[in-house]
């Protein structure tokens, strides 16, 4: 049979948006194929690349997230209509975060 991968591609949330305030509302996925993996990276909330690193996220604003060859996150780029602030993570010699800077879109 064909391989499912094993990756969020949106949440089904049966409750009313706005009724919680800490809670993930509905992302709409209608349409969203679940037997197939290139169709619901291409139209659910969440995508991915090939190496299953997520690499947007349509609700929380989410235009790229850039990778480094080692793992971790390079920079977060905000959509254009987002109001949050592009992220860039740098790192010292020991890898851990050294540096997060913020800027507007």
């Amino acid at each position: 049979g064909q391989k499912l991968e094993n990756r969020l591609y949106h949440l089904n949330d049966l409750e009313s948006a706005g009724t919680w305030t800490d809670d993930l509302d509905d992302q709409n996925a209608s349409g969203v194929s679940h037997t197939n993996g290139l169709t619901a990276n291409s139209t659910g909330n969440y995508r991915y690349d090939k190496e299953g690193r997520l690499v947007k996220d349509i609700q929380e604003g989410i235009d790229s997230i850039i990778w480094r060859v080692d793992g971790k996150v390079k920079k977060i780029i905000r959509a254009l209509n987002s109001a949050q602030k592009n992220v860039s993570f740098e790192y010292d010699a020991m890898e851990e975060k050294a540096l997060l800077s913020k800027t507007k879109r």
